[in-house]
């Protein structure tokens, strides 16, 4: 192999604040752009690629099994690589971009091979989360994912052995060593009552359905017309075939009564393979609603507009997703605070509060193990940690009980007062 020409030496790029340089149609990752380390390991790569190689390969290690002998040989952003194409199809969305956002923290040392990367690289890594304002249960969570990804190298031989244990030193960031997130909380009923009339009637068959069941928001804009078992008149039943569970072979089951089946009615007269809920939907409604509150004739080019309806020029998405209802949910609470008067004002909230007071109220009535079952939750204490915020009127309910019963016994001590 002749020695390469230096003008075609491969020049050191920056992205997103990441150096990097392109060698046979890949990109090589040296580091954080700008920083000493990056300039070192590019000149590193430059010298691998001008020196002379051997006239023959060395002999391989006769200890070295096959396929370890080149694990640790590899950079951490081929890693990453590696792994976000196994985790894209392996992994639900959810945890596809908490992996994606860890790998990006890992890129920090993105020209450093697997076996150089160490316990206090990954401390580093961890430091930058913090830095980027992420909450401090988020930042534990993406340590853990890249320990994961490491632990995943180790199993398919590109990671030294043991390289995940030793990663595991990193000890998870104690209160007040980052950014604290609020306790998601139950939204009152007269919140939700207070919202509705200013939503449209899709959003509002939603928040009513999630409401009456729990659900997670993102079961429901998944939801098929086809899913929905109806043989039943009295329960309808649902069962998710993508949930958060499913990966682990769970079963998820969401019944939907009297009260839920006359919020779907309106939306089940379509395909089979149809969503239940869709941005179709909103957006022919938003149209009739303003068509019912126009005062002026229908211009010719919206009735152009209607004769195009079978070659639409706008596509919609298949169904919602929990972004796109939250977002929308926002947005009427910020239009509708701007009419009401300050004493009138809406709290925010969010789809998940109502997963939350729902989980409350099944606790209160009847106890964890219903509301584990209806949350779908294999584990009660899941339901007591999370879900049930009733503790706190439960202890004033208790306190008010041990006053009146102190009065009353205060009352026959002192019968003439």
């Amino acid at each position: 192999m002749p020695k390469l020409n230096i003008d075609k030496v491969p020049k050191q790029c920056n992205d997103r604040g990441r150096s990097y340089s392109w060698h046979e149609g890949k990109r090589v990752y040296h580091g954080v752009a700008g920083t000493p380390e990056a300039n070192r390991n590019y000149m590193r790569f430059v010298n691998d690629l001008t020196k002379e190689p051997p006239l023959s390969p060395p002999p391989p290690d006769a200890g070295a099994s096959v396929g370890t002998a080149g694990a640790g040989n590899i950079l951490v952003a081929e890693l990453c690589d590696a792994f976000l194409k196994y985790a894209v199809k392996a992994k639900s969305p959810s945890d596809y971009s908490n992996y994606k956002t860890a790998c990006e923290g890992l890129l920090r040392y993105a020209g450093s091979t697997t076996a150089e990367f160490d316990a206090f690289m990954l401390l580093q890594v961890q430091g930058g989360f913090v830095e980027a304002d992420y909450a401090r249960t988020h930042c534990n969570k993406l340590v853990n994912f890249c320990v994961h990804i490491f632990k995943w190298g180790e199993v398919r031989r590109l990671v030294p052995p043991g390289k995940s244990v030793q990663l595991q030193a990193v000890e998870p960031l104690r209160s007040g060593a980052a950014r604290e997130t609020e306790e998601r909380t139950e939204v009152p009923d007269e919140v939700v009552e207070q919202t509705l009339p200013y939503l449209l009637p899709v959003y509002r068959a939603f928040v009513r359905i999630l409401r009456s069941t729990g659900a997670r928001p993102s079961e429901l804009c998944r939801m098929k017309v086809s899913d929905i078992d109806r043989k039943d008149p009295e329960t309808w039943i649902y069962k998710p075939k993508h949930h958060k569970t499913a990966r682990s072979g769970k079963r998820r089951i969401i019944a939907f009564g009297r009260e839920e089946q006359a919020n779907l009615l309106p939306y089940l007269g379509k395909e089979p393979s149809a969503a239940v809920f869709s941005p179709k939907d909103a957006v022919s409604e938003h149209k009739k609603l303003r068509r019912d509150m126009r005062t002026t004739p229908v211009a010719a080019s919206q009735k152009r507009d209607e004769q195009r309806k079978q070659h639409p020029q706008v596509k919609f998405n298949e169904h919602f997703t929990v972004g796109t209802i939250g977002l929308a949910l926002q947005r009427t609470i910020l239009k509708a605070n701007r009419e009401l008067q300050p004493d009138q004002q809406i709290q925010s909230w969010t789809l998940y509060q109502l997963r939350h007071a729902f989980l409350t109220e099944m606790t209160e009535r009847y106890d964890e193990n219903v509301a584990a079952l209806l949350a779908g939750h294999t584990d009660p204490e899941m339901v007591r940690r999370i879900y049930d915020h009733s503790q706190e009127r439960r202890i004033k309910r208790l306190k008010q009980e041990q006053n009146e019963n102190k009065g009353e016994a205060t009352d026959l001590k002192n019968p003439d007062e």
